[in-house]
Parts: structure tokens; sequence; C-alpha cells
């Protein structure tokens, strides 16, 4: 299990996971968030930065965003078939959550069709021409 570097309840968190024999990581630089992700079956998060991250990436991804204007952003992808969208309380519904995650361990079709339309959407370069675009806006960069 992965945190981010803001979650504020990991020392709780890290005994429930200790208790149940899970490795809980926090705050993963970006190599190694990559690793992280590339190397798993299915993603469950709650949106915000590492939806895009796990888009990119290909891992199929259940998501139920938990901060009101991601609801629309989770909606977006969820409508294009590229994660299942649990919604904004789905998270909280165990049964919700496992039969999600089920759906996308038991059928490798639907779980590699997932990650190749995330993957379609989101190529990971955003940031790239979002900073040749301002560079060349100011007359920096390339002639």
């Amino acid at each position: 299990m992965l945190v981010g570097g803001f979650f504020s309840a990991f020392s709780e968190l890290e005994t429930l996971c200790n208790d149940s024999g899970i490795q809980l990581f926090q705050a993963l630089g970006p190599e190694d968030l990559g690793q992280f992700l590339a190397g798993s079956q299915v993603a469950l998060i709650t949106g915000g930065m590492v939806m895009p991250e796990t888009l990119a990436v290909g891992t199929p991804a259940v998501v139920f965003p938990q901060v009101e204007n991601l609801i629309p952003e989770t909606r977006w992808f969820s409508d294009r078939n590229a994660i299942i969208d649990l919604g904004f309380d789905g998270g909280f519904e165990l049964k919700n959550v496992l039969s999600a995650v089920e759906s996308l361990v038991s059928d490798p079709e639907a779980a590699l069709a997932q990650s190749r339309r995330g993957r379609a959407l989101v190529d990971g370069l955003g940031a790239n021409r979002c900073a040749e675009t301002v560079l060349a806006t100011i007359g920096v960069g390339a002639k």
C-alpha cells in the first residue's frame, strides 16, 4: 500500500498494515512511484495527482475521489473506460471496492483494455509540453 506524503494517519495505518501483512510505503519519489505502479496488478486510488500517473504507466485503476473537485475528472476518465469510478463514497463500501478490484484481477483482458485506454489518454508528457509552451511564449528555447 502506498500513501502520499501528506497522509496524516500514517502510524495508525502502518499498524493495521503490519497486522495484516501488508507493506506500506509513503511519499515515493517519481522513479520509485513509477516502478511501484508498473509492478502493481491494480491500483486503488483516491484520485489526485496519482491518477494521471497511474493512467500514464498503464496500471488498471479503481478510483474513489476524496476531494470534491476531483469528481468530474474521475467521471471523465471513467466515461472513457480508462478507470473504474466508485464515486465519492464508494471507497467506504468494502464490497464495492472488492468487487471492482476483483473485476480487473479476474479479467486480464478487461484490465489490459483499461490500461491501453489510460495510456492513450495520458502519455505522461504534459508537463514537458506545458514547459515548452511557456518557454516559447517568453521567447526562450530552440529556434
